[in-house]
């Protein structure tokens, strides 16, 4: 199968890292795949395509140039599939011939529940054969979103999925919860005041925060004002996030939304067990008191008495346990093969009605 993603770009983001391993799955598996780029930005997922030997190609420097639509109906010239990610990329997509599905990554985004957006997002959905959630949580909120703009599209659900080295990368031996690692973007959204703060409250743990973005200089701030310099650190970007994860014990999450949370995914793939929060999709990738712990009050009072309830023996244990368990539903290898029954489904309806 010829199969072409289109994405933004490559920059950083969850989204990002699925469209590389769906790719490099996608060709161990025989298929040809490529990656079309909507701006030549570099980044850590496009590193990692690049070392995969993957075929990426970026069409300009702006999602917003004109001339973007003349240059992907040539990229995507001869696919079997193309499959889109993200906004504005669908609906440069949904512009171009051909076979087309696209991917909602997220519970939350500046399109669904917009009246302005009804009439645009209506007739980009139409456009394609299969609107593909990342996540049951997801899911939901994409149905309703179908339903109030009256698309004909039909939603699906091809799960996000964990790379590889995740499932084989050995964690550090511990039965407790002292050294916490936080993974996401330094922006509003994954709120990691609230962690900071959390550590305040626990003198005998540390955390080191994954991630770029805005609010790096305010969270310095913050950090110096509780005078956490020494147990608080915020390392930005991080290539090797196997490693980073194996050498912790949890992954806490301040997150206001996650449309699935790759990261705590991950994490349980090393092993580590997942403090969050009890929104959908997070929820349907943490199983409150088999793999982690989810809160509902984005306190750090809350947030800091579950680290502590983590950090019991027998607990820390049995959530680490379980932990392994679940990530199993999560292998790229699963991810992949829905992807692939999404596509041959459309194939088939696609020939049936020609």
């Amino acid at each position: 199968m010829r199969i072409v993603h289109v994405i933004n770009s490559l920059a950083t983001g969850g989204a990002e890292h699925m469209v590389v391993q769906l790719a490099k799955h996608g060709v161990r598996a025989g298929h040809e795949v490529r990656i079309v780029l909507l701006e030549d930005k570099d980044g850590i997922p496009r590193t990692l395509a690049e070392d995969a030997g993957l075929q990426v190609t970026a069409l300009g420097r702006s999602v917003r140039d004109p001339r973007l639509l003349i240059r992907l109906r040539t990229a995507v010239q001869g696919a079997d599939i193309v499959h889109a990610h993200l906004f504005p990329a669908m609906y440069w997509v949904a512009m171009v011939p051909g076979v087309k599905v696209f991917t909602e990554h997220s519970t939350h985004n500046r399109r669904i529940g917009k009246r302005l957006f009804r009439l645009p997002e209506r007739w980009a959905y139409d456009r394609y054969e299969r609107i593909i959630a990342i996540g049951p949580g997801v899911e939901r909120r994409v149905r309703e979103h179908a339903e109030t703009i009256r698309s004909r599209t039909s939603v699906v659900v091809a799960n996000n999925g964990v790379a590889d080295e995740f499932y084989r990368q050995e964690k550090r031996s511990s039965c407790s919860a002292t050294a916490i690692v936080s993974v996401g973007s330094l922006t509003a959204v994954k709120q990691h005041h609230l962690a900071i703060q959390a550590l305040a409250l626990l003198p005998d743990a540390t955390l080191n925060i994954a991630g770029e973005g805005p609010l790096r200089v305010s969270l310095e701030r913050l950090i110096a004002e509780l005078g956490l310099g020494t147990r608080v650190h915020l390392l930005g970007s991080v290539e090797d996030v196997p490693r980073l994860l194996a050498a912790h014990d949890l992954l806490l999450s301040t997150s206001k939304y996650e449309g699935f949370s790759l990261a705590a995914a991950e994490a349980q793939a090393v092993g580590l067990p997942v403090i969050g929060p009890d929104v959908e999709g997070f929820d349907s990738v943490v199983v409150h008191q088999m793999s982690g712990l989810l809160f509902e009050a984005q306190d750090a009072r809350t947030i800091a008495d579950l680290v502590r309830q983590v950090s019991e023996t027998e607990t820390y244990r049995r959530l680490s346990q379980g932990a392994v368990v679940n990530a199993r539903r999560f292998s790229m290898k699963a991810s992949l093969s829905a992807n692939l029954g999404v596509y041959r489904s459309v194939l088939n309806d696609v020939r049936r009605s020609g």
